[in-house]
């Protein structure tokens, strides 16, 4: 039986994605935006997190969704801007994706590992306002919930938060369901279980989508723990004037 191949491709605006059928249009983070668009799925139907976009990030609402509501043998996730590319000058499509999967055997297709200065710069804005309010370091509870979830990442946290690794990020890849399913329950339990302990120590902080950004982060720890075939490639961005080409 032929495999089922879906990448959705996240949006909060009425566009369209590349014109390839590897690809689905997913309108994220849509019970928070209150709009409806035509001829797109929606991040607020079955079991769903949509309004907390504003917590987590448009991609990571649509990421839980993808988890809980569909079951494609090969799925993957990206923004409407940005896609993986396997040759460098268009999106990667259905056929090169198979070609991945079933001939070179590959599990998991990664964002190219970079070193993300918006990350490096968010962090850096939040240790301003720990510091200025004489506020545990938020990063510190985390690891106590990556302890409690599951201590065998915590070398691999360490590595990533301490050692300056670089990072897998914009919330982009490809994987077999079985690691898929599995990076998804790990990064939201961990979640889970860190929200609690911040609203357990009265913890406040004013960053729009703080979460989202934690999860960046943390694609990498799952991908170091986890000794599994991974392809990294790089990101292009296309025009949402001309989807199709690059910009």
């Amino acid at each position: 039986m032929e495999k089922e191949y879906k990448v959705f491709c996240c949006t909060h605006i009425d566009t369209e994605c590349f014109n390839d059928p590897l690809y689905t249009l997913l309108h994220t983070g849509a019970d928070y935006d209150g709009k409806k668009y035509k001829n797109m799925l929606a991040d607020n139907t079955g079991d769903n997190i949509s309004n907390k976009k504003d917590k987590f990030d448009g991609l990571v609402t649509g990421l839980y969704w993808i988890w809980k509501n569909t079951n494609y043998e090969i799925t993957g996730i990206c923004s409407y801007r940005g896609y993986m590319s396997y040759d460098g000058k268009k999106p990667i499509g259905l056929n090169e994706t198979k070609e991945l999967f079933e001939n070179k055997q590959i599990d998991f297709i990664a964002a190219r590992a970079e070193v993300p200065m918006s990350i490096y710069a968010t962090t850096k804005k939040y240790e301003a306002e720990i510091f200025a309010r004489n506020m545990h370091n938020p990063f510190e509870y985390l690891r106590e919930a990556v302890e409690y979830v599951d201590p065998a990442y915590l070398n691999a946290f360490d590595h990533v938060m301490y050692k300056g690794s670089i990072l897998n990020c914009r919330h982009t890849f490809i994987a077999r369901r079985k690691y898929f399913a599995h990076y998804c329950e790990w990064i939201f339990n961990v979640m889970t279980k860190y929200d609690q302990i911040l609203k357990e120590k009265h913890y406040q902080f004013s960053g729009y989508r703080f979460y989202g950004g934690i999860i960046e982060i943390m694609e990498r720890v799952w991908l170091i723990n986890n000794p599994i075939n991974v392809l990294e490639l790089p990101i292009i961005m296309i025009t949402e004037q001309n989807v199709g080409y690059i910009n």
